[in-house]
């Protein structure tokens, strides 16, 4: 029967994969030309010249305000239920939608990819309590888009014309959007949540349930759509062939057992009479004789096998006895000599080995013959006694060597304890000198809106040197600086903090910063017996230019996101750590930052974060979440990479501090305004 089940299973599991692809074909070309009423008003949006005048004018309020008149129309001719307008950098310049919204409805980075190759995208979106809608975006002149949102039931009746069946669009929570409610109340229960095609029998008929995963732009799966298909014919022509290949099965095993049983019981009937002979050896008989069948067989050399065994039992026999008499003289022997080792014992140990020496005699007079087991048991005791005596001189010895050992572990244990309780503490103060020297208020300058700043630092569990700091060094120069020191503990926390302290007095008195990280490096490699030093990227914004000075001493080199996008790495020359040697130089570097760009400085804490498989996140990781995520505030930012960070690490332990800091230039400072300091707890 196997070999029938696996062609069959074979067979359908083919079908389905062609029944899959096919329906998966039809529902995206569905897609793309299911809602033609939405696509009309799409391409009227774009197409009028009063909106794209309002476009290139950055007339926001006159955008929203030319919406708002054309909406009507459209919901009347396709019941348009949303409209966003999204500028080429993908934010949302103005939408139908009441409330706050301040994102668009699609993914806008994948949508402008893929209006480049055509210049209609359409798609379906998930909104507010899980409903389903189709939406058609078409390009813009500028690089953005209109996106136009409407019903899925047209979409839906579509592809239910093309594929010629029924068809249910449902929700994650398998909430029906469309299709016949009556049957899919009855059907759910019975639907699998694997994503496979189901079986399912209702009214005395087998219908077939065929899933396509609905996916949005955002490539997250949203909804499912079943189609509906009548399999009762196919599914009783599988039963009828399974049921004859079983059928058949039954009988071909019916027949070779009966024709084995006549076989076995042919060939084994001359057995019967050498079992009778073994059974009568068996009972002491040794004078039963076996007649030798002449054929040269199994059962013939069996029959002469039982009659050798026979002659032998009759030496052993004869063997017995005389051993009988070799066993009394050596029992007499055994006992008179362990009765005398018994009396060099202590009485307590003689009186207690005499007893089981009484014991092991008694049990050698019931072995009921057996002369192997009276002698093993006679020279077990033996043995005991002679083991008993040298116990007895070694006792106190052994005792005294382990009642010393076990003293010399105390004290090593007692010793470790303490050292392990002073380095818990010196971790814990570290620990707390470290997170309480870090800024906790953000924003750190609220009446300063030209940059967007934020910071955050996750410690391992060992206390390493991590740490993060930023000054207003007068009303247009902003300083940002983010380091690590080699070590754990508290020598790295002081030493991190003495590095800081350095580089926040030489710059907020005007020291160029290369001069800064030379200051400090040369106090820090000053007599430094312990060899620690200390890695450091300094930067000073200018918020009235965007001139960006940096230097590095040995650290990672930090990331710009410009607003269009583009990914720069300030990795052009780096110097050596502080604290290595005295009288190193340092390379002061210039960039420029132009509003919309967003600077990124983080330790090796986050590209070196490995997983359980000791894989390492690394630089391109951070790069595309940079490229994802770095057009949002520099909050929104750095959480987004702390959550890049713990799902690709999942359980595997932290082993180094993580430090990201983020600085977004959000428009060049057009005024001089006073200097505002971040207050710091040292």
């Amino acid at each position: 029967m196997a070999p029938a089940v696996l062609v069959v299973r074979m067979t359908d599991e083919e079908v389905d994969r062609t029944r899959l692809d096919f329906q998966k074909a039809l529902w995206l070309r569905s897609i793309d030309s299911g809602s033609p009423a939405l696509a009309d008003a799409a391409r009227s949006l774009a197409e009028d010249a009063e909106m794209s005048a309002l476009r290139t004018r950055q007339d926001r309020a006159g955008t929203a305000a030319r919406l708002a008149t054309l909406l009507p129309r459209h919901q009347r001719e396709a019941d348009v239920s949303r409209i966003d307008v999204v500028g080429r950098d993908g934010q949302l310049l103005t939408t139908s939608q009441t409330g706050a919204v301040d994102a668009p409805l699609v993914d806008a980075v994948a949508v402008i990819r893929e209006t480049e190759n055509r210049s209609v995208v359409a798609g379906i979106e998930a909104i507010a309590g899980g409903r389903l809608i189709a939406v058609v975006n078409h390009r813009l002149p500028d690089g953005g888009f209109v996106t136009v949102a409407g019903p899925l039931a047209p979409l839906a009746a579509g592809f239910e014309n093309a594929i010629g069946e029924e068809v249910y669009v449902v929700t994650l929570g398998q909430g029906l959007i469309y299709g016949p409610s009556s049957i899919w109340d009855t059907v759910r229960p019975l639907i699998s949540s694997s994503g496979g095609i189901d079986e399912v029998r209702l009214g005395g008929r087998w219908y077939q349930f065929v899933p396509l995963s609905i996916t949005n732009s955002f490539g997250s799966v949203i909804g499912t759509v079943y189609s509906r298909r009548d399999i009762t014919v196919v599914h009783q022509q599988k039963t009828i062939v399974l049921m004859a290949t079983l059928s058949l099965s039954m009988l071909l095993f019916l027949v070779l057992i009966t024709w084995l049983y006549a076989y076995l019981q042919n060939s084994l009937r001359p057995l019967t009479e050498v079992t009778d002979a073994v059974r009568a050896l068996a009972r002491g008989d040794a004078m039963v004789s076996v007649e030798v069948p002449s054929n040269a067989d199994e059962i013939g050399r069996i029959a002469e096998a039982v009659e050798v065994f026979r002659r032998n039992a009759k030496q052993i026999a004869l063997e017995d006895f005389r051993s009988r008499i070799q066993r009394a003289h050596q029992h007499n022997l055994i006992h008179g000599e362990m009765q005398r080792l018994a009396g060099t014992l202590e009485p307590a140990a003689r009186d207690e080995l005499i007893n089981d020496l009484g014991q092991i005699e008694q049990q050698s007079k019931s072995a009921d013959g057996n002369g192997s087991a009276t002698d093993a048991m006679l020279t077990v005791a033996f043995k005991i006694m002679a083991e008993r005596v040298v116990d007895q001189h070694q006792r106190l010895s052994v005792m005294l060597q382990e009642r010393t050992a076990d003293l010399e572990i105390v004290r090593e244990a007692l010793a470790q304890r303490t050292q392990l309780n002073r380095l818990r503490e010196e971790f814990e103060v570290a620990r707390e000198l470290q997170l309480s020297s870090l800024p906790k208020t953000f924003p750190p300058f609220p009446d300063r809106r030209e940059f967007d700043l934020y910071a955050a630092m996750r410690p391992a569990k060992e206390v390493g040197g991590d740490f993060f700091d930023f000054t207003l060094l007068d009303s247009h120069r902003l300083a940002v600086f983010v380091g690590d020191a080699s070590g754990k503990g508290m020598s790295a926390a002081m030493f991190i903090l003495t590095a800081r302290s350095l580089l926040r007095s030489s710059i907020t008195r005007g020291v160029p910063i290369a001069e800064c990280l030379a200051l400090a490096n040369n106090t820090l490699a000053f007599e430094n017996d312990t060899m620690m030093f200390a890695t450091i990227f300094i930067a000073v914004l200018d918020l009235s230019t965007g001139q960006l000075v940096c230097s590095n001493a040995g650290h990672n080199p930090p990331y710009i996101r410009r607003r269009n996008g583009e990914i720069v790495c300030l990795s052009e020359q780096t110097g050596i750590a502080l604290g290595v040697m005295e009288d190193a130089t340092f390379v002061q570097q210039n960039h420029r930052m132009e509003p919309g760009d967003t600077l990124l400085m983080f330790s090796d804490g986050v590209t070196e974060a490995a997983d359980s498989r000791d894989r390492l996140f690394d630089e391109t990781r951070l790069v595309t979440t940079l490229k994802t995520h770095g057009a949002r505030d520099a909050k929104s930012l750095t959480d987004n990479i702390f959550m890049a960070l713990d799902t690709f690490v999942g359980t595997a332990e932290q082993a180094d501090d993580i430090t990201v800091l983020a600085l977004r230039l959000m428009h060049l400072q057009s005024r001089v305004l006073p200097i505002q300091r971040a207050s710091l707890a040292v």
